[in-house]
């Protein structure tokens, strides 16, 4: 099971009525987190789980398949 920190930003609703959300995902390397790279997600959509994944997906963890798969039997993900 691998664990995936991330942080959160929240920033403001546009025309439409949607919250851009911006921020870091990170993961434990030895004994410090390690940032893997950033992220935005729009609400209206998927969840902010996808954008993360795509993230760790891109840094070469194995995510079972991603957002649209089993990725909860190997990611725990984390607000920080």
């Amino acid at each position: 099971m691998t664990n995936i920190y991330y942080t959160a930003r929240e920033g403001r609703r546009n025309a439409c009525g949607h919250t851009m959300t911006r921020g870091t995902v990170y993961i434990i390397n030895g004994n410090e987190l390690q940032n893997i790279g950033n992220y935005d997600h729009q609400s209206g959509g998927a969840g902010i789980e996808l954008s993360i994944l795509t993230i760790a997906e891109k840094s070469g963890i194995n995510t079972a398949g991603g957002y649209y798969k089993k990725w909860r039997d190997n990611i725990n993900i984390i607000e920080l």
